[in-house]
């Protein structure tokens, strides 16, 4: 059996996620107990797109061991993916109670903020992830995000400029820019930056 599971990891690790699957499938019938297994499940299936699924094995990972961070914090990121946003965050919430300042939990919470238009929280969990690693540019073009709803233009800019420079092929960053440049008037400014976008 153990060496099932090594293999299950190994196929998992090449995103051969079908063959991962049924191979963690079948050790579950002869350990139905087995949490880490459910949760490895229910992370497939949000990457196959059944999030349904992935809700039954998360919640059936959680029951046998509640205190098991992963499996609350996957939960978190589908119930974001599903909109869920309330949802979202009471696992968000319970994972970083487990594990504190998990980084990934943090980064998922202050998606849900923003998306709850909670901008200020939202920051904060930004900031705490750039703390923990200064290259994360999605934290900086997240932040430029959060001031742009907060109406701070000049901050906004700012941190989309820190993440375009720490991954200058993300677009995103040179389109939010421009939109902002464009809504401030600036045109020929702006039309630099969708000219990047175009670029990439």
């Amino acid at each position: 059996m153990k060496d099932k599971y090594k293999l299950a990891l190994d196929l998992l690790q090449r995103k051969e996620f079908n063959s991962a699957n049924n191979l963690f499938r079948e050790i579950l019938k002869f350990d139905p107990n087995n949490y880490e297994i459910l949760n490895i499940l229910g992370g497939i299936a949000f990457l196959n797109g059944n999030l349904s699924e992935s809700i039954f094995y998360l919640n059936k990972s959680i029951k046998i061991r509640p205190d098991y961070f992963q499996s609350h914090q996957n939960l978190g990121k589908t119930y974001l993916k599903l909109k869920k946003y309330n949802e979202a965050l009471i696992c968000l919430n319970k994972s970083l109670e487990i594990e504190n300042n998990n980084f990934v939990s943090l980064f998922n919470k202050g998606n849900t903020l923003f998306e709850l238009n909670e901008y200020n929280e939202a920051i904060k969990c930004y900031n705490e992830c750039i703390n923990q690693n200064p290259k994360h540019f999605l934290s900086y073009y997240s932040l430029g995000n959060c001031y742009s709803g907060l109406l701070k233009f000049k901050e906004a800019i700012k941190f989309y400029d820190f993440a375009s420079t720490i991954q200058p092929k993300f677009f995103k960053s040179y389109l939010n820019k421009g939109n902002i440049l464009y809504h401030l008037s600036k045109y020929d400014d702006a039309e630099n930056d969708y000219k990047k976008v175009l670029e990439i």
